[in-house]
């Protein structure tokens, strides 16, 4: 832009300078901040929290699974989850917990709080995710359209004809079919990164799941029936952030551990 536009003034290629100078300073603070890895962490550990609330409800304690050493967490720079993870759960007094509470409140209470809430969420975000995969699909595509405009208009031989034509229009059309291809290619980039496309697919996979939960919820009567889904519950959106993850399963439920007949 500047040796196109304006010639006069050098100094603006400093901007260019400061441009290089962010992009270096970013890649460097998510290589050694490791960003993104801490944020996939704290949300994992506080999905795993918030359910271990809900099944304590019910007098039931999420455990570490018993995994060979080769395939469990231990030792991995982020083992620190497992332990805080237990360590809080640990910190809850079962001693005193009671399942003499009314039954019809506490299924309501659990469908509305955990479940509906979920299923709220992941509806949302699968819509988000894929209003944001269409819109920079077509923003790439209308960029390369008009990058063939651009192109086809200069075959035709504008361009060829300076001394007929405006020279800002030239310049103009020159600096256009550089620099939109690059924006195009990067919206691209943005788009597949994100996985957009993937994750809305995934969380319309995980609705289909709460939703079947959610309508077996309406016809449970015994206490073994709801502590069967909460675990289902438990696993679905376990999974879903072990995917996230691409780690092996954190403090999932033991079948069979229910103490109930």
């Amino acid at each position: 832009m500047q040796t196109l536009f304006f010639t006069d003034f050098p100094e603006l290629v400093w901007l260019e300078v400061a441009e290089i100078a962010l992009i270096i300073g970013l890649m460097t603070a998510s290589r050694y901040g490791d960003y993104h890895r801490k944020w996939i962490d704290y949300n994992f550990l506080a999905e795993r929290i918030r359910a271990a609330f809900f099944i304590s409800i019910v007098c039931v304690t999420c455990k570490s699974p018993d995994t060979p050493p080769h395939m469990s967490l231990a030792n991995r720079p982020n083992d620190w989850m497992v332990m805080a993870f237990m360590s809080i759960v640990s910190l809850r007094p079962t001693a005193y917990c009671r399942l003499n509470i009314p039954f019809e409140p506490m299924k309501k209470f659990l469908k509305a709080a955990w479940i509906n809430n979920s299923l709220a969420y992941y509806e949302r975000e699968s819509k988000r995710s894929k209003q944001r995969y269409s819109l920079l699909a077509v923003t790439g595509e209308l960029i390369f359209v008009i990058v063939l405009f651009l192109a086809i208009i200069h075959a035709t031989g504008i361009g060829h004809w300076e001394i007929h034509t405006d020279i800002t229009v030239l310049h103009l059309l020159a600096y256009l079919t550089i620099t939109l291809p690059a924006v195009g290619s990067a919206i691209a980039a943005v788009r597949v990164q994100r996985e957009y496309l993937r994750n809305s697919e995934r969380y319309v996979h995980i609705v289909r799941h709460l939703t079947a939960i959610r309508n077996e919820m309406k016809h449970v009567s015994t206490m073994n029936e709801l502590c069967s889904l909460l675990y289902e519950m438990n696993e679905i959106t376990l999974r879903e952030h072990a995917m996230t993850l691409g780690l092996c399963a954190l403090a999932i439920i033991r079948p069979g551990r229910y103490p109930f007949g």
